[in-house]
């Protein structure tokens, strides 16, 4: 896999799509090291990454992956650190961050889930996408002067009883702000993952919750596993939040479908090690 960190333009609350066919114009040259971790239970990516060329705060950015023509997230330098090899740490986020700075005041009467979260963007001029998957699940709510955050979390989260929910509320969905935009997304398979699962290690979690484990693997550049006895994996950047996979491990029990809560990813050169946080889902 081939990575790359991009410049971008920001303007009236978008991102600006760069020029491929361009990119010595935009591209940020001799990154050492990048890392990003997300959660199922953040709105926003956390990102950072060593360069030697200088560049301003609050610029806009964007990883990229060449040979798949993807960009995995788009996010703003909030922070830069010098370090005595005259390289330079740029700290940053997505614009998910955003939504625990804002605050307005909403009132639903009856509204469908799908409904108010494109409601809390518009209302508030956050950059959200018109087609959010249609939900019928409602609510009964005023919401006076809250957190963007907190109004999100509790329309996907909240009392059924306090906000007169006429159907179960579906925990199945997680907000995603990587591309640039809100995005209402529902847990999804995948099963092309770069490399399968082949060394698995179970460890304490920061988490108490039951079946709640720290996942690795290891393969080698051929696909082959190899003996590591670190809790690291050879990795891919779609494994991330709110992807669920198949695991099949007889030595360490695993055979079912298990959620990824939380992921931490390390780029250096072309190799990409991740962290994978999961929790076992019933289909």
């Amino acid at each position: 896999m081939t990575f790359e960190i991009h410049k971008i333009g920001f303007e009236n609350n978008k991102f600006i799509e760069r020029d491929k066919t361009n990119p010595e114009q935009t591209i940020i040259k001799n990154v050492f090291k990048v890392n990003w971790e997300d959660d199922v239970k953040n709105y926003h990516i956390s990102f950072n990454f060593t360069t030697n060329e200088e560049i301003e705060l609050g610029q806009a950015i964007e990883l990229y992956e060449k040979e798949d023509d993807v960009v995995i997230f788009r996010g703003f330098i909030r922070k830069s650190i010098r370090s005595a090899q005259k390289q330079i740490n740029y700290e940053g986020y997505d614009i998910g961050y955003l939504l625990s700075k804002l605050s307005y005041t909403f009132d639903f009467k009856g509204t469908c889930i799908s409904d108010a979260i494109s409601r809390v963007c518009s209302d508030s001029n956050f950059p959200g996408l018109v087609n959010i998957k249609k939900d019928e699940t409602r609510l009964t709510r005023i919401y006076r002067n809250k957190i963007l955050k907190d109004v999100i979390y509790d329309i996907l989260n909240g009392n059924p009883k306090l906000n007169k929910y006429t159907g179960p509320v579906n925990k199945n969905y997680f907000i995603d702000c990587s591309t640039g935009v809100l995005e209402l997304k529902e847990y999804q398979i995948c099963n092309d993952l770069y490399g399968k699962v082949s060394n698995l290690y179970v460890v304490k979690s920061l988490d108490t919750i039951q079946n709640d484990f720290k996942i690795t693997y290891s393969i080698d550049i051929e696909g082959l596993p190899k003996e590591d006895d670190t809790l690291t994996i050879l990795g891919d950047y779609k494994a991330r939040k709110g992807v669920i996979i198949k695991i099949d491990n007889k030595e360490l029990r695993f055979n079912d479908y298990y959620l990824i809560e939380r992921s931490k990813h390390q780029i250096q050169g072309s190799v990409e090690k991740v962290q994978i946080y999961i929790k076992k889902v019933i289909l």
